[in-house]
């Protein structure tokens, strides 16, 4: 098993709950918390910025789902984009 530090960013609109997640993790070896984002468009930029290894986010959040934010920090199109593209099939 490797000794590599697994670099964290939480992200959720929630400062209660960003607050006790980061305190959960920053407790475990192992374990660094690089950045915390209050919503997904923030943590987009937290995670360019940062490169965590792994992002801890909120399910549901206003702006976005949590899969549409994967995509996008992956830095593929979002899913509108691609349906209507290809077989003209909008995703709401």
């Amino acid at each position: 098993m490797s000794n590599d530090v697994i670099r964290v960013l939480v992200v959720d609109n929630s400062a209660i709950a960003r607050a006790g997640v980061t305190a959960l993790l920053a407790r475990a070896p192992g374990i660094e918390v690089v950045g915390e984002a209050g919503g997904p468009r923030a943590g987009l930029e937290a995670y360019a910025a940062l490169t965590p290894t792994v992002v801890v986010a909120d399910l549901q959040v206003p702006e976005m789902d949590t899969l549409e934010f994967t995509r996008l920090a992956r830095g593929e199109e979002p899913v509108e984009r691609a349906a209507e593209a290809g077989q003209g099939v909008r995703v709401a």
